[in-house]
């Protein structure tokens, strides 16, 4: 009886590990029937085939890629500021490459997605590949949420990245967690903009001040507060992307 109660508790375990697969496919469609702008590619993480919204640039000679990383439970062509971030940044020199990350089912808990850690970065990775093979020179991570958080786990383990923008950023509660988040901020030696809203989640409005002392040392490290909206960003994402791609053409025109 012990034995069959332990191989429940593993496999429980495992599933809270394992990506919502049912989830990313209706999404999948989703987006499959409902693309206006932009390729479907399908990039690959082992076995495991994901989707990814790939628009490039009109002008002969863009400025670099954007990768863009949704927030919890989310997907490529997310409205209305994941849609709007893939749109405008190609308008503006910025080829931009939207992904799929690993979800866990409706309702899951922050905390939960942390098993989902290594497959996340591991997805970062092969759209880096990609655009690489794709001729790619300034890669840079837009994150929005938890993704901005990925974005930044990703960004501090290799130097494949030539600038972030953490929008809305997930900061942990946990006071060790949300150490090694301002640790890994501190260390970066890359453009940094952090852009919050006024009424976004209570943490990242709280660590605010943490983030713009981690990024003191950094020259390109800039903060920016959106007053008057909240972290849905409703009826202001098109001021935000301006802010974002604006942003980024100073860094590297």
């Amino acid at each position: 009886m012990k034995i069959r109660w332990f191989l429940i508790l593993c496999l429980s375990v495992l599933q809270v590990q394992a990506s919502d697969v049912g989830r990313e496919q209706r999404y999948a469609a989703l987006v499959q029937q409902t693309l206006k702008t932009g390729d479907i590619v399908w990039l690959k993480h082992k076995d495991r085939k994901f989707i990814a919204l790939y628009t490039q640039t009109e002008q002969d000679k863009n400025l670099g890629a954007a990768i863009i990383l949704h927030d919890r439970g989310g997907y490529p062509d997310q409205f209305p500021l994941i849609h709007g971030l893939r749109i405008e940044l190609p308008a503006h020199r910025w080829a931009s490459l939207s992904l799929q990350l690993p979800i866990l089912e409706e309702g899951a808990p922050m905390g939960d997605y942390q098993s989902l850690s290594v497959e996340t970065l591991a997805r970062i990775d092969a759209a880096v590949n990609f655009l690489r093979q794709h001729q790619a020179e300034n890669i840079v991570l837009v994150g929005v949420g938890l993704g901005a958080s990925d974005a930044l786990a990703y960004a501090a383990q290799n130097n494949r990245i030539k600038a972030l923008v953490l929008i809305s950023t997930f900061v942990p509660a946990d006071k060790q967690k949300q150490q090694q988040f301002i640790t890994k901020l501190s260390a970066l030696n890359i453009p940094v903009l952090d852009i919050y809203a006024e009424n976004d989640w209570l943490q990242t409005r709280l660590t605010a001040r943490k983030r713009r002392l981690a990024g003191r040392e950094n020259a390109d490290f800039r903060q920016l507060i959106m007053p008057d909206t909240g972290h849905a960003w409703r009826h202001t994402e098109v001021l935000l992307i301006k802010r974002v791609y604006s942003w980024l053409s100073r860094q590297f025109l």
